[in-house]
């Protein structure tokens, strides 16, 4: 967050400043776990604010734990198991939001490192995961939005899955038992800056 007029003319503060400080030009850094709101005050009395929030752990790592969360409360609304988070299929979850958001048309097919087209589970032979399951699942969702916040992203692709009868179908299915999750933004994007992915086994 940077000021518009010269930065004299505009006062910034930080309401937490163990959670983050923001220097006279605006530049704000992270100084610990929790939440803050940025304030910019102008000379002419306008004021503008951005809450923001700080994680102990990363981006990814957020956004994994808070889409299994919200899977799993959706399973328990509907009288089904909970899922485990499948760090053994991270890479391959990786490696597919990647693939779709470069090729979206693809959708649940992809080209494996023989050059053939295939179905969005040899992504597993490709990476030699080695994996022993009886059913695999893909969930892939494409968005233009950018979400700072790692929970905020996870809650918009997983209302998006909710509301389709297929993904939903896949959140919900009673044989899977674990699953990986990954998210990719680019604000670059000529269409869809953002890509999501769930991958479901059946261990």
């Amino acid at each position: 967050m940077t000021a518009k007029a010269p930065s004299k003319t505009v006062k910034w503060t930080s309401s937490s400043k163990k959670v983050a400080t923001v220097s006279s030009t605006g530049v704000v850094k992270a100084q610990g776990e929790g939440t803050a709101t940025i304030t910019a005050k102008a000379h002419n009395g306008a004021v503008a604010t951005c809450k923001i929030t700080v994680y102990k752990d990363t981006f990814d790592t957020v956004y994994q734990q808070e889409m299994l969360r919200l899977v799993n409360a959706f399973r328990a609304e509907n009288g089904v198991s909970k899922l485990t988070y499948a760090d053994k299929i991270q890479a391959a979850a990786d490696l597919r939001v990647l693939e779709a958001w470069k090729s979206p048309d693809l959708a649940h097919s992809r080209y494996t490192k023989q050059g053939t087209l295939g179905r969005f589970f040899t992504v597993f032979d490709d990476l030699n995961l080695n994996l022993t399951y009886r059913g695999a699942g893909e969930n892939l969702a494409w968005n233009s939005a950018y979400f700072a916040d790692p929970k905020e992203a996870a809650k918009a692709y997983f209302e998006q899955w909710k509301a389709s009868p297929g993904h939903r179908a896949n959140m919900l299915d009673k044989n899977f038992t674990s699953m990986a999750t990954a998210y990719v933004y680019n604000s670059n994007a000529s269409t869809y800056a953002g890509t999501s992915v769930q991958l479901f086994l059946a261990d």
